[in-house]
Formats: C-alpha cells, sequence, structure tokens
C-alpha cells in the first residue's frame, strides 16, 4: 500500500464517521419528533368523547323540543329553518358537523359569531337532547354521512 492510498482512507475514516453520527441523530430526532407527535394526537382523542347522538325519540326528544324552543328558536326558527342564525333542519350545514364540534358550538359558543354559548345554562345532557332533536329534521342520508363523521374523532 502506497501512502497516498493510506492518506485516502485516513481522509475518508472522518467523514464516514461525522456521516454515521449524522444519520443517527438524523433518525434520533426524527424519531423524537414522531413521539411527540403520536402524544399530541392521543391526548386530543382522549379529551373527544365518542358517543354519537341519535336523532331524539321518546323523553330526549320532549326535552329538546323544550329547550329548543327556549334557547335556540329564536335565532334558528321555530322549525329549524334559520333566521338570524343558520338553518339546522337538515337545508345547510350543520350535518357536516361532528357531534363533538356541535356540542362545543352549542356550550362555547362561536367566537366572532353571533352565536352565544349556552354551558352555563345548559347540562351535557341537554346540549345532547338539543342536538337530537334537530337531528329528527335531517334526511336519513344526512344522518348516515354525520354519524360516520362524528364516530371517526
Amino acid at each position: 500500500m502506497n501512502v497516498s492510498t493510506h492518506l485516502l482512507q485516513f481522509r475518508r475514516k472522518p467523514r464516514s464517521r461525522l456521516r454515521t453520527v449524522l444519520t443517527i441523530g438524523a433518525f434520533v430526532f426524527i424519531g423524537g419528533v414522531t413521539l411527540m407527535f403520536a402524544a399530541g394526537l392521543a391526548s386530543v382523542a382522549a379529551d373527544a368523547p365518542t358517543t354519537y347522538i341519535a336523532p331524539a325519540s321518546g323523553e330526549g326528544l320532549a326535552q329538546g323540543v323544550a329547550i329548543f324552543a327556549e334557547r335556540c328558536a329564536a335565532c334558528h326558527g321555530q322549525d329549524g329553518a334559520g333566521n338570524i342564525g343558520p338553518a339546522l333542519n337538515g337545508s345547510a350545514h350543520a350535518w357536516h358537523h361532528s357531534d363533538q364540534d356541535l356540542r362545543i358550538a352549542i356550550r362555547d359558543g362561536i367566537p366572532r359569531t353571533q352565536m352565544p354559548g349556552h354551558g352555563d345554562a345548559l347540562t351535557e345532557e341537554e346540549i345532547d337532547a338539543v342536538i337530537g332533536y334537530f337531528k329528527t329534521w335531517w334526511s336519513p342520508e344526512q344522518q348516515v354521512k354525520q354519524r360516520k363523521g362524528s364516530t371517526r374523532q
């Protein structure tokens, strides 16, 4: 082996070591970011209820009708066709939202809109009764599509 070959091999070794260290560092970094991302998604999923609110019947329907008449009809119309607020009767976009999104909108209100929050006045059960009531206005197809969106959370 001549001197130039020996020097070339010597020069390659530090670069190979550096490349190895950088490769391992990149994998550790990517793995850490992946774990942090997965942990964040898991905590969000844990906070979101996975229960589906079925269209109301019986006592739930009576409760939903009464609460809707008292708290919602002035803005959304007696028949849910809309007024100040959007229609909830299936003719607009309400059925595109998950049950969790509907709960949050009713409980907390919607910023930069006229939709107030009702969480101080209504329990979660009462909010679910209202949602179950206005779901009775939706077509079977809308109910199926909305249910699929609600259970993906």
